[in-house]
């Protein structure tokens, strides 16, 4: 009996509160996002992560979900969020185009919820965009 993914991730939103939706890309320009998170009260957002692994992505998104919601915060543009990766918080930037992300829309019956790319800083603590910034460390911006 062949699996049904998308049961399989409703069972797991049910569960948990929301799935992380992963797309591996042969160029290192993986994407991960939440699938979920906008049905929970008084949440009207998802998260993506771009530029990591696997377990990377999942752990940074899940510690993310969880100070959001332990602290009470939104995100916003620019915020940052201490407490996700060792000695390094993390940036919140609001995605212009989240078309991509099929998967928010099938699980929300075509509502296109507000995303928010999560962003990782730099061995130097510097995010995207910044003055200094090592572009090394990719991260493509939505």
């Amino acid at each position: 009996m062949e699996r049904d993914p998308r049961a399989e991730a409703d069972r797991i939103v049910q569960r948990a509160g929301h799935v992380i939706v992963y797309l591996p890309d042969p160029a290192g320009d993986h994407v991960a996002y939440t699938v979920g998170l906008s049905e929970r009260p008084g949440r009207d957002h998802e998260l993506v992560l771009t530029g990591q692994l696997l377990h990377t992505a999942k752990s940074v998104l899940n510690q993310t979900v969880d100070v959001l919601i332990l602290d009470g915060l939104d995100p916003r543009e620019g915020l940052l969020v201490d407490g996700i990766l060792a000695g390094y918080a993390v940036q919140f930037r609001r995605v212009t185009d989240a078309r991509p992300f099929a998967g928010m829309r099938y699980r929300l019956r075509g509502r296109q919820p507000v995303v928010w790319q999560v962003l990782l800083p730099d061995k130097n603590g510097l995010f995207p965009g910044a003055r200094g910034y090592h572009t090394a460390f990719q991260q493509p911006l939505f």
